[in-house]
């Protein structure tokens, strides 16, 4: 691996300067978010959240505020408005904690500061306002929202409240795919200080802050009464340091991190903006984690996703937060033994929202098996493993059902299909899919051996299941040491179900009254449609269907270094990576598929990894094309063309974030 020609190394003097001058700039925007009302063009979105509560600001505006659970309707968005002028806003977050500073300009000069943050043992968020010029902020409800005026509610605890208004969220209101929620929710908003409040109607409000000082303050909670309860405490403690509150309880959390800074060799150039993207990430993880221990996908996807947390899980490992970690596999655990299944994503504090989608089980029980040893690989504990047994047992199982010919299709929902990266029949024999099944197999069999946990018989049975995925693997996947990700082989030894969950194929030409993702049935073609559009025909040329075409992509390739599979030698790694490898060096990129520029967020770390692995010399340049890619609040976000985030996609991802820290600290580990 270490004997790349040399020519291709000097090409990196020329294109890594160009690189090394773009992060530096980089580097002041990892501590200060700028921000515009005339167009915010960063599109950056950062997140404030103590697991119960949670905020998603892109500057100084509020663009989603979910209150408990996570997995719920949004409550409302909030707008500074910029009245007969430009506003500028140059917005910080405090080392170590999750407390954001948004100081506002107008023509140049400082009117505002606004403070955000939220306490860590009570659903309450604040915003300070300092100013000494009139601002404007417009409130805006989400579509299920129903506000009512709270008149001289609280007044027996204290005379300072200005205004406030109740926020319902009716039992039953649907939120992400036609997912609904089990219990009314209600968020508190009060305003003291300097704030005028106009009247509360179903569309908008507008809050007016006056030259001084004053303070929004939203609670929330699932029930009523724990909503005022949480307010009124804070109301009846007036002489406390709430910010404080807050500060300390972060401090707490980041000093739990491991001591990443006496890891990094003194004079290490890059040592700074290491540490700040290792504090930025964990801060990022820790807000989006609900107190059920799922994680969101985004501020888009507010579920708790399997192959999401995988990377969350490994980040939170790679960091030093083991607890955080195991209430993710603690999660899917309870709902293994609620549901006796665990499906795409599942709801956070909320067990009526669940997400199926095509193929559930082709790849995401792998990734369950797989997360369970990893954690087992930092912890060796026992006790775990065997309260996993059932659900691993499952997991295991259900894949078994869908090995064909050695090999497992795709999850509908793999992230380089919906990215577009790979363009073929979901039923195509999955190159990353198979190997998890291999590697997490064999761990698991090994496991229940050397533990005497199942029958010798049952044992051998899935022994030579996983020996032939594992002895068919090159056969299937690989020609001239070329790794291809897809194998439309498979289809010839599968049987292909009638009928899936899932988006119906025709689902973009023709209204339907019924859910997107639904009940699907198999036509002749090969696509899955819902009952409504079985006998439509759609207007326009209708997508190929690609069945023989094989594809490489960057995201298959670095993918068996990363899940510590030892299924090839370090020469077959160095001839699959090569593909990439090569496109890197020239174009200074890591697409997912090679042919062309798009890179799902995660790409950067599974080539860093893969590099910092082998300690291989190009690791550190693969390290400042990942470092360059982080977005202004000091995060990865979903999707990037030639590097550069794509306008549309979901920013500040726990899952790129997560795998692309375990990256970084492993880059770390390769330095000593």
């Amino acid at each position: 691996m270490n004997n790349l020609p040399i020519f291709k190394e000097l090409i990196f003097i020329g294109l890594f300067f160009l690189i090394s001058l773009a992060l530096s700039s980089q580097e002041f925007s990892l501590q200060t978010r700028v921000w515009s009302t005339d167009g915010d063009e960063d599109g950056s979105i950062h997140s404030i959240g103590n697991g119960s509560m949670l905020i998603y600001e892109q500057g100084p505006d509020i663009t989603h505020l979910f209150g408990s659970p996570y997995s719920s309707p949004a409550f409302l968005r909030m707008h500074l408005q910029s009245q007969s002028k430009s506003l500028d806003v140059k917005s910080r977050r405090e080392k170590n904690t999750a407390i954001w500073y948004h100081t506002v300009y107008a023509n140049g000069q400082k009117i505002a500061r606004i403070t955000d943050y939220i306490l860590g043992d009570k659903n309450v968020f604040f915003r300070d306002f300092d100013v000494s010029e009139e601002i404007m902020i417009r409130v805006v409800p989400s579509g299920s929202t129903l506000l009512f005026p709270l008149q001289g509610y609280f007044k027996d605890i204290t005379d300072k409240i200005e205004k406030s208004v109740l926020l319902s969220i009716p039992k039953g209101s649907i939120f992400f795919e036609n997912n609904n929620i089990t219990e009314e929710l209600s968020l508190i908003l009060l305003t003291t200080g300097n704030i005028k409040c106009s009247e509360p109607d179903d569309k908008d409000f507008s809050l007016t802050i006056k030259p001084g000082k004053g303070r929004v303050m939203m609670g929330s909670s699932t029930s009523l009464p724990g909503t005022i309860e949480a307010m009124e405490f804070v109301l009846s403690h007036p002489e406390t340091d709430w910010l404080q509150q807050s500060r300390d309880y972060w401090l707490a959390f980041s000093g739990r991190r491991l001591d990443f800074e006496s890891m990094i060799p003194p004079g290490n150039s890059l040592k700074e903006t290491l540490l700040n993207t290792i504090d930025g990430v964990s801060i990022a993880l820790k807000t989006q984690q609900s107190k059920s221990g799922g994680v969101m996908a985004g501020h888009k996807y507010n579920m708790a996703y399997v192959r999401d947390m995988s990377g969350v899980l490994r980040g939170f490992l790679a960091l030093g937060y083991l607890s955080e970690a195991r209430a993710i596999l603690d999660f899917w655990i309870r709902k293994y033994t609620l549901f006796g299944n665990v499906p795409t994503a599942d709801g956070m504090d909320n067990d009526a929202a669940r997400l199926n989608l095509q193929n559930d089980e082709g790849e995401n029980p792998a990734h369950l098996i797989n997360n369970c040893f990893q954690y087992y690989r930092y912890t060796n504990d026992d006790k775990f493993l065997e309260s996993a047994l059932p659900m691993m047992t499952w997991a295991f199982e259900v894949l078994v059902k869908h090995v064909a010919n050695g090999m497992v299709e795709f999850s509908g929902d793999e992230t380089y299909i919906n990215g577009g990266a790979l363009r073929c029949d979901l039923y195509d024999g999955s190159a990353e899919a198979t190997l998890l099944f291999i590697t997490g197999g064999e761990k698991l069999l090994n496991w229940v051996s050397a533990n005497d946990l199942w029958e010798k018989e049952k044992i051998e049975m899935y022994r030579k299941v996983v020996k032939e995925a594992k002895e068919k693997y090159r056969q299937n996947f690989m020609e001239d040491g070329i790794l291809y990700a897809n194998a439309p082989e498979r289809k010839k030894y599968a049987d292909l179900p009638r009928f899936r969950i899932g988006w119906c194929a025709e689902r973009r030409t023709h209204t339907m009254k019924i859910p997107i993702i639904t009940w699907t049935e198999r036509q002749e073609d090969g696509r899955y449609v819902c009952p409504a559009c079985i006998n439509k025909t759609a207007t326009g040329e209708r997508p190929k269907i690609l069945n023989e075409k094989r594809f490489i992509l960057n995201s298959v390739n670095y993918v068996p270094v990363y899940i510590g599979s030892d299924m090839f030698t370090e020469k077959e790694i160095e001839k699959i990576i090569g593909p990439g490898m090569d496109l890197f060096q020239s174009k200074g990129i890591v697409p997912s598929n090679i042919d062309e520029f798009r890179s799902i967020g995660h790409d950067y770390g599974l080539f860093l990894y893969t590099l910092a692995q082998f300690n291989h010399p190009l690791k550190k340049n693969a390290l400042r094309t990942m470092l360059s890619a982080l977005n202004s609040v000091g995060a990865w976000d979903e999707y990037y063309d030639n590097n550069i985030s794509t306008r549309s996609c979901c920013k500040t991802r726990p899952w790129e974030s997560g795998t692309n820290i375990d990256a970084l600290i492993e880059y770390i580990y390769s330095l000593n």
